[in-house]
């Protein structure tokens, strides 16, 4: 009976190792399937991370920062209209006490008694005795004092209105008033009348005058007032 009951124990010793054996063989193998399933699993899932910003279509994007914002300028201010500028009114007085001899022609031709020639003149011829006093037309500077080679001692006056009044024909000798950049009053002696006119010696004796308006000879018995 004893020897039953032995056999009995060692049987189920045996059965419960081989049932533990199995256990572990089983459990080792199904340990190393689940581990396999999971890194195939993992595998098989698609990659779901973001994808790099910075290139799309093989070209890098470069970030654009923001652009600083323009300082805005203070409109400009509309010009003010300048006012027109009035031209000065200058009143013009005879130079001395005379008749015309020469009138003034610019266009037409005139026979020149000394030059045996027809010819333009450029100013009136003021006949007057040899050492007659000449005036000042008007108010100015004395801005060129010289001797012409055909017209003579010369002395041109600039005046308030921008005309020039250019008196031909003096005497050698002039007032101490008449020297160059010296401001000069309408009516103040400048010298006397002369014979120093290569081209006008054949004629009674006589003052020449002119008067200029931006270089263009104008007949100065139309600028003279009086």
């Amino acid at each position: 009976m004893k020897k039953r009951v032995k056999a009995a124990s060692i049987f189920y010793i045996c059965l419960a190792v081989l049932s533990l054996a199995v256990g572990i063989t089983t459990y080792t193998i199904m340990t190393n399937r689940l581990g396999a399933s999971l890194e195939e699993l993992e595998n098989s899932v698609p990659d779901l991370s973001l994808p790099d910003t910075s290139v799309i279509n093989n070209e890098k994007v470069v970030e654009s920062k923001p652009k600083p914002k323009k300082q805005e300028e203070a409109p400009t201010p509309a010009p003010v209209p300048k006012e027109p500028v009035k031209e000065k009114k200058v009143w013009y007085n005879m130079p001395l006490v005379g008749t015309v001899s020469a009138d003034f022609s610019d266009s037409v031709l005139v026979f020149s008694p000394t030059m045996m020639d027809y010819r333009t003149h450029m100013g009136v011829d003021i006949a007057a005795a040899v050492g007659t006093p000449v005036k000042a037309v008007a108010d100015g500077v004395v801005t060129n004092v010289y001797e012409d080679d055909m017209l003579g001692v010369t002395v041109e006056i600039t005046h308030n209105d921008g005309k020039i009044s250019r008196y031909c024909n003096l005497s050698p000798t002039l007032s101490s008033d008449c020297v160059k950049d010296a401001e000069i009053s309408a009516l103040t002696v400048i010298g006397a009348v002369g014979e120093t006119a290569v081209s006008e010696s054949a004629e009674a004796s006589h003052l020449h005058l002119e008067i200029l308006d931006d270089g263009i000879p104008l007949d100065p018995m139309t600028v003279i007032n009086n």
